[in-house]
């Protein structure tokens, strides 16, 4: 991790000179990493009004007006590494943190409190203020997955805060809450100025962020957070000494979670890239893809900077050594290349049991394995389609509340931890990767947009057309012995219409079944006086479809069948005599059932054209062509 350190010494190092006032591409290039990072990460502190400590120097001086509060060199450079390595925490979790100083209050307010007050800070007069809530904006809006903070119906659950957000975040809080708690009387104490002979990397109190507390206190950012803790009985003399204790937590807290810095991931997949089928039978092909984890201290300058963060928080730091994170959360998930809204994917992860993509946990070797391939095409393609190189991108997301490198800390503080300690591992140690990859697609000569083929070639092209079937009937007979119940049953399937002669070739592909339902069984009519009860075995199963034939077609009509199960439940009536009631019992069957159509292809003139038809049997079809 000597990335880290090399951040420490000095905030004005090499890098491309920064856009003078322009949130999007400075966050463009603090995400991007490298040598231009750190100067666009000053560059924008000072445009947010902080100022900047180096190491062995006063402060940087920020654009004018200034906020009055100072980022130490060690804050940029944890920062920064740890944005590299991940590092990552959603906006509930930051503010059920929060929340753990006080009972009184809620998480899920404090996280639309602080979400509001971002919204409105991004419309400040104040230029540095305003920046300050842009740049947040614009790192949120440029992430693996982005989301929008100025977005008043945004879904808190949705913000994955990055360790710059979390900083610029937590450190305009803090001194927001404790100005706002300061006797009214003789006003702020500061304390004095860090000398360079204090450690870089130190669990700071709140009031040394502080330069100017008139400039900080001009320039509030969360004012109504501050009114949301008023509300809440946080101001006053009672509540004092716990406030600025809670909020000395919380930004200790986050220079905990820093230490993000210290783990390093990697992901590779068994093969150069992933080549689609071309066959519309089966998916294929199948890659495994293996995230490996491990804590990675560095060098010397790391252990003892960690150390004094987590002694200083009450934590035993010699039980992290270097070595594999076994036991950590993972979740997967397809940034490119899988199912969305706007239609079905390329690639997905393989169905298999075991291979789901969430609550998963590394290994012993802190390693998770997952397989995914790619979706198998909507019609067969020809052998000589022409090869379409498209994206594929995964992340991966890594919790370590469960790892055990996490647990023996809470083990060794036999569970009573500090409040910083506690706040820390409520944010969580989280951090999350993407890992990119070539897809080789195949180009259907029958898309549209896609040049369409002549020749020979015109035989593969035709019509693709989405059947949807529903069954509603009350009074249906469910079983051979007389009981009727009113049932519902559902498919889908996908229709390629062949335009050879007789339809040579169509086929059915993508078959989706909705199980059955049958509501208030009962006797039939006939039945009602000559029965006195009866009993069904199990439940009743319509018709569950796995499988077609093609007829064969005309100028104009193309003629399927769908076939599948059947299920009758047993039965037992209670036939009604003279003196009793005497059992029969119907054993009920499973077998092969199916249903015939014909598609009316002039009726699917163009694409999205529908039409509808009810059948003698009562189902109703909707075909559209796609």
């Amino acid at each position: 991790m000597a990335v880290l350190w090399a951040l420490l010494g000095s905030c004005s190092g090499p890098g491309n000179k920064p856009p003078a006032d322009d949130p999007r591409s400075l966050a463009e290039q603090v995400l991007a990493g490298g040598a231009g990072a750190q100067a666009a990460l000053e560059q924008a502190l000072r445009l947010s009004g902080f100022a900047v400590r180096a190491s062995g120097g006063g402060p940087v001086e920020p654009a004018e007006p200034a906020q009055g509060l100072v980022f130490e060199a060690w804050d940029l450079g944890a920062m920064l590494a740890s944005l590299a390595n991940g590092g990552s925490a959603t906006l509930p979790d930051f503010a059920a943190a929060l929340a753990l100083g006080f009972p009184e209050l809620e998480a899920p307010q404090l996280a639309a409190t602080i979400a509001a007050d971002l919204r409105e800070a991004a419309q400040s007069p104040q230029p540095e203020k305003r920046f300050w809530a842009q740049f947040i904006t614009e790192l949120g809006r440029q992430a693996a997955l982005p989301y929008d903070l100025l977005d008043p119906a945004l879904d808190p659950t949705a913000v994955s805060l990055d360790p710059v957000q979390l900083g610029l975040i937590v450190y305009r809080l803090t001194a927001d809450v404790w100005l706002f708690v300061q006797p009214s009387s003789g006003g702020a104490r500061l304390p004095a100025p860090k000398t360079a002979s204090q450690p870089p990397c130190t669990l700071t109190e709140t009031q040394a962020l502080i330069l100017d507390a008139a400039a900080a206190a001009s320039s509030i950012g969360f004012g109504q957070m501050l009114d949301y803790l008023s509300g809440k009985g946080l101001k006053g003399a009672e509540k004092y000494a716990k406030v600025v204790a809670w909020v000395n937590a919380a930004l200790s807290a986050v220079k905990l979670v820093w230490s993000w810095a210290a783990f390093k991931g990697e992901i590779s997949m068994d093969g150069p890239e992933l080549v689609r089928t071309k066959s519309a039978a089966a998916d294929g092909e199948l890659r495994k893809v293996t995230a490996k984890f491990r804590l990675d201290l560095g060098n010397a300058q790391m252990v003892n900077c960690l150390r004094i963060l987590f002694n200083g928080a009450g934590l035993d730091f010699s039980l992290w050594n270097d070595g594999p994170i076994k036991n950590a959360g993972v979740d997967w998930l397809i940034l490119q290349g899988g199912t969305t809204s706007r239609g079905l994917g390329y690639i997905k992860f393989d169905e298999a049991e075991g291979n789901w993509p969430i609550d998963r946990r590394t290994d012993g070797e802190g390693k998770d394995v997952i397989a995914i391939e790619g979706v198998r095409q909507k019609r067969n393609l020809p052998a000589d389609a022409e090869r379409w190189d498209r994206p594929g991108k995964l992340h991966v997301k890594v919790s370590l509340k469960t790892a055990d490198v996490v647990q023996d800390l809470i083990d060794a503080a036999g569970g009573v931890l500090s409040l910083p300690a506690e706040m820390a591992f409520r944010i969580g140690f989280g951090f999350a990767y993407t890992f990119s990859f070539n897809v080789v697609d195949w180009k259907d000569p029958c898309e549209p947009g896609v040049s369409r083929a002549v020749g020979a070639q015109a035989e593969v092209c035709g019509v693709l057309v989405h059947a949807t079937a529903s069954f509603n009937w009350a009074g249906h007979l469910i079983q051979t012995a007389g009981i009727i119940a009113d049932v519902q049953d559902r498919f889908e399937a996908d229709l390629w219409l062949s335009p050879v002669p007789g339809g040579q070739g169509s086929s059915v592909s993508g078959i989706q079944n909705a199980p059955s339902t049958e509501a208030n069984p009962r006797l039939g009519e006939d039945l009602e006086h000559g029965v006195c009860s009866f009993q069904l075995g199990g439940d009743y199963e319509h018709l569950t479809l796995d499988s077609w034939r093609f007829f064969g077609a005309t100028e104009k009509d193309y003629y399927f069948e769908l076939t599948g199960i059947a299920s009758v439940p047993p039965a037992t009536l209670y036939i009604r005599s003279d003196n009793n009631c005497i059992p029969y019992t119907d054993p009920g069957y499973t077998g092969r059932s199916g249903i015939s159509f014909v598609v009316d292809l002039s009726r699917l003139q163009k694409l999205g054209d529908t039409y509808t038809f009810s059948d003698p049997s009562r189902w109703e079809f909707r075909f559209e062509r796609r």
